[in-house]
């Protein structure tokens, strides 16, 4: 399976890293197919600087989404070519173009949910570094995110060491979750992962000493907006 997002947790922070070589395959295909190609390298660069950059926007976005910050997901086809504002009305129309097909039009997502709280903002730090797209996520994030889904799925643990040690199953599911949701909603992938009731189990928790912490309940929505 192609990989396209690299996630890493150092014990403190989240780093997210749009893989450097599918980063320049899907810019290759998208001007293959949607422009054949820039005849003026000073036109090439512009278009990839937006390009790039709203790519950044929308992971960023999607991964405050996933952190349970922003009330919903935005897909590659949500927006339109020359706004900076997702387009509800036209959610039922047929699909079949490719991903990333108007990215480079404009800088079309350059204002995407800069506004709302410091905590929102600051949750997600999205750079480009040396032509890479780099998203950090914050420990305060990750915590408030630890913290919703006990609520949720409301959990008590009956000390520090057994809170730690199911944290630290509930981590590993969070960053397949987190890259698997970042593929699917950029459309790279057709499927995601995300986190269940089973989150924080680790493999002796369970009688038959194996349990799945992430449900691919993605899948059939996937299947029908990609495939």
């Amino acid at each position: 399976m192609q990989k396209y997002v690299d996630v890493k947790f150092d014990g403190d922070v989240i780093t997210v890293t749009m893989v450097d070589q599918m980063l320049d395959v899907k810019w290759r295909s998208w001007q293959l197919t949607y422009t054949g190609g820039y005849f003026a390298d000073a036109e090439k660069a512009l278009r990839y600087g937006y390009w790039l950059h709203n790519l950044m926007k929308l992971m960023q976005h999607n991964t405050r989404f996933i952190l349970g910050t922003e009330k919903s997901p935005i897909y590659m086809y949500d927006l339109t070519a020359n706004d900076s504002t997702v387009d509800r009305s036209k959610e039922n129309e047929d699909r079949s173009e490719a991903p990333l097909n108007k990215l480079a039009h404009d800088e079309i997502v350059s204002q995407l949910r800069n506004d709302g709280n410091d905590r929102v903002k600051n949750s997600v730090i999205a750079e480009i570094q040396n032509g890479a797209i780099k998203l950090t996520v914050s420990a305060n994030g990750i915590s408030q995110r630890w913290s919703q889904w006990k609520r949720e799925q409301a959990r008590q643990y009956t000390d520090e060491a057994e809170e730690k040690r199911r944290y630290g199953c509930w981590i590993n599911q969070f960053l397949v979750a987190l890259e698997t949701e970042l593929e699917y909603y950029l459309l790279l992938s057709n499927y995601a992962k995300s986190l269940n009731q089973f989150s924080d189990f680790g493999p002796n928790d369970h009688p038959i000493g194996c349990v799945v912490g992430c449900e691919a309940d993605l899948g059939e929505q996937a299947v029908s907006i990609v495939g």
